[in-house]
């Protein structure tokens, strides 16, 4: 009897220090956190953000490849450039409408525009030679005057974060995920919007991605003022 008595009591003991270890390390783990986030509003509001846009570089040169080859059909050489084409056009629309909706609505801090391909060059540091202007031309005038940045790229969220959900999220310089409270990302879709696209395309896009950039500087501009507010307390 004693010895049931004492295995209970070890027992209890054990998962007492066990949980207590586990509340802990979650506390730790949300103050650094809640530190990260906060430094990294900071800096973001002092340096500048890139958007990054898709390229679409290798669907491209796969689609110019199988046409250059000798052995297809002109009906199937046919398809295939109008597959090109459309790629193509549908890209540089949906960037143009990427970078008008930063331009005019995101006004949280300076804003640059790259395509992936060059996303090489803005990590070791490169200055100049491959932003792009309001056109999608590489502008060698545009030069990157800020100490820190952080890139925004349309991408799907985590598993964790609804996995699939199309969205633009935000990483930092060595592209790392940023930890919440950070208002790392703004979910880019929902029914409306894809039915939108479906009878509007062009239309569509261009409405939605307003709304979504307007709601990211929006989000972005509360979490800079209460971290403000925090500091100074």
């Amino acid at each position: 009897m004693i010895v049931n008595v004492h295995k209970k009591w070890f027992s209890f003991l054990f998962i007492t220090i066990i949980s207590s270890a586990t509340i802990n390390a979650q506390v730790i783990k949300s103050k650094d956190n809640n530190l990260k986030a906060q430094q990294a509003i900071m800096d973001l509001k002092d340096g500048a953000l890139v958007v990054r846009l898709k390229s679409k570089r290798n669907k491209i040169e796969k689609l110019q490849e199988a046409i250059a080859s000798p052995n297809l059909s002109e009906k199937e050489k046919k398809r295939l450039q109008k597959d090109l084409d459309n790629t193509i056009q549908e890209n540089e629309e949906y960037n143009s409408s990427i970078v008008s909706a930063f331009d005019q609505y995101f006004k949280f801090s300076p804003v640059y525009f790259i395509y992936d391909t060059s996303a090489v060059d803005l990590k070791v540091g490169k200055k100049s030679g491959y932003f792009l202007d309001t056109n999608l031309k590489t502008d060698p005038n545009i030069i990157f005057t800020q100490d820190s940045f952080f890139v925004i790229y349309n991408g799907e969220l985590s598993a964790t974060n609804n996995s699939g959900m199309e969205a633009l999220i935000i990483i930092d310089s060595q592209n790392q995920p940023l930890p919440s409270p950070f208002p790392y990302y703004i979910k880019a879709n929902n029914f409306w919007y894809t039915l939108g696209r479906f009878f509007s395309p062009k239309n569509a896009i261009k409405r939605d991605l307003k709304k979504v950039v307007s709601k990211l500087d929006y989000n972005l501009n509360e979490y800079y003022k209460k971290t403000v507010a925090k500091l100074k307390n």
